[in-house]
């Protein structure tokens, strides 16, 4: 479990004011992290950082244990950046499908081929950094959460299932 969020349930603990403070500091990080991944658009992601964080104090004294929160939080942020996205003018005119968006035998190869650090090669992987990026936000939004929560956030099957509903 996250380090933040360990020390954030801690803090909580004490019931006072100073440390509910320094809890939501310690959030507001990793709130923000998984809305940017998942809304993919900076001012949905402080929009979205800002509800959670301005409506969750009164519900985060009942959670002792990390996972349970972090399982809120992940899950009042999916909603708020699903709708958020609905209404954002960034977002896609239509859904792409899984299929269409994968990369073929040929561009898996050609992405996992890594030679030594130079600069041309930080610069080809810089780029494809942006390009992954750029992939994860053009998939629907279903399929995008589920990606971020398992291979970004490194939550476990059942977490993931917990806050999706699936």
């Amino acid at each position: 479990m996250r380090k933040e969020i360990e020390r954030a349930i801690l803090l909580l603990g004490k019931k006072d004011p100073k440390s509910l403070e320094d809890a939501l500091e310690l959030l507001q990080g990793t709130v923000f992290s998984f809305s940017m991944k998942v809304c993919g658009q900076r001012q949905d992601a402080e929009d979205t950082i800002q509800e959670v964080l301005v409506k969750s104090p009164p519900y985060l004294g009942r959670f002792d244990s990390p996972r349970a929160l972090l399982v809120r939080l992940y899950r009042v942020a999916k909603n708020r950046c699903l709708m958020s996205r609905r209404r954002s003018k960034f977002a896609p005119k239509q859904d792409l499908s899984l299929d269409r968006l994968m990369p073929d035998k040929l561009e898996l190869e050609l992405l996992s081929m890594e030679g030594p650090a130079t600069p041309e090669s930080q610069a080809i992987r810089n780029q494809k950094a942006r390009q992954l990026r750029e992939a994860v936000q053009k998939l629907p939004p279903k399929y995008r959460i589920i990606l971020v929560l398992r291979d970004m956030e490194g939550l476990n099957h059942d977490e993931v299932a917990e806050i999706t509903g699936l």
